[in-house]
């Protein structure tokens, strides 16, 4: 007897969920346990790193973000203008 569609969908989501909640878990655990390795060895300088790092993270995202704007404007106006 073969199962039925529904039941076969409901499986693979429900295994594909398990799977990735398993995936999750161990990236948590590897990036709490890297930082606390960090913050042992290496102290302040550790958080300063961090800080440094998510700042210039912030800034070159949205630098990335508006100069895709811009050139789709640009590219736009000249669309218009061509």
């Amino acid at each position: 007897m073969k199962p039925n569609l529904k039941e076969l969908q409901d499986k693979t989501v429900n295994t594909t969920m398990s799977i990735l909640r398993w995936i999750f878990l161990i990236i948590l655990i590897y990036v709490v346990l890297t930082m606390l390795w960090g913050f042992w060895d290496q102290g302040d300088k550790f958080i300063k790193d961090i800080v440094t790092f998510s700042i210039g993270g912030f800034f070159a995202f949205f630098l990335g973000y508006f100069g895709w704007r811009l050139g789709q404007e640009l590219e736009e106006w000249l669309k218009r203008r061509l």
